[in-house]
């Protein structure tokens, strides 16, 4: 018996690679396949992240270094890029699958208030408690004395790039592959559980876990996909996760005034 003959891809998307090297997906790629996307986008980086270090750019290593601002966006940037190959070898369109779609007003400014409340009260009640229980975002480490460039490419990798890159890939890619399987309340789940495992260096130092830490990135994960659940794209959790990171590396400095 003949074998059935490969499915050729619609006219204009041809071109990228070559159909006899990678199969045409209709659909969303399975679960566990999109699982195996995200993990290989976020290891992707390491091969740039040697480059940058071998390039000999000026204050290499220090926080505020422009080394590490570069470093950092490279690292997004070929995250990114496995993602939208993922979603390139599929025939659903790229602003479907990972829900770059235009937002409505209020769910914009749902999100922005949200998030600017939550901070204004850690702000208040961190200042009448005198303690600080939230960590602060690279930004907010940023070395004294780092040249301009590198402050702003630090900022934009975790206001801008992280935010962009995380929702495109959590609740954009990962979620389209698990609501298609099994419906939104279980791509809410999985994807929260998932952001929180991905961020394991926050929450686990020195071979401990720090059970706040971890309950503090399940919280985000949930509430960035109820945004998510709600809007029905990622631009409204894109806008809460940029206002969180701003605040979260912003926050040492606004208790800081406060006092």
């Amino acid at each position: 018996m003949a074998r059935p003959p490969r499915p050729v891809p619609p006219a204009g998307r041809a071109g990228l690679l070559p159909a006899a090297a990678f199969p045409y997906v209709r659909g969303s790629w399975g679960i566990v396949v999109s699982l195996a996307w995200v993990l290989l986008a976020f290891t992707a980086e390491t091969p740039l992240r040697d480059a940058v270090a071998s390039a000999g750019l000026p204050a290499t290593g220090g926080p505020g270094s422009l080394s590490r601002a570069v470093d950092s966006l490279a690292a997004w940037g070929a995250t990114l890029l496995v993602i939208l190959l993922a979603v390139r070898l599929t025939d659903v369109p790229l602003r479907d699958y990972v829900g770059w779609t235009r937002p409505r007003s209020r769910d914009l400014l749902r999100a922005a208030g949200f998030v600017l409340a939550l901070y204004g009260a850690l702000v208040t009640i961190t200042v009448l408690a005198g303690t600080a229980g939230v960590h602060a975002g690279q930004p907010g480490r940023t070395a004294t004395g780092a040249g301009a460039v590198a402050v702003v490419l630090a900022w934009g990798s975790t206001v801008l790039l992280a935010p962009v890159v995380e929702e495109s890939i959590f609740r954009g890619f990962l979620w389209r592959a698990v609501q298609d399987r099994r419906g939104p309340v279980a791509a809410l789940v999985l994807t929260t559980l998932v952001f929180a495992a991905f961020h394991w260096g926050y929450w686990m130092r020195g071979g401990s876990i720090d059970a706040v830490s971890v309950a503090q990135y399940l919280v985000i994960g949930g509430v960035l996909g109820a945004f998510r659940l709600t809007s029905g794209g990622t631009v409204a959790p894109m806008v809460a996760h940029a206002l969180a990171n701003a605040a979260l590396a912003a926050f040492p400095t606004l208790v800081s005034l406060a006092m």
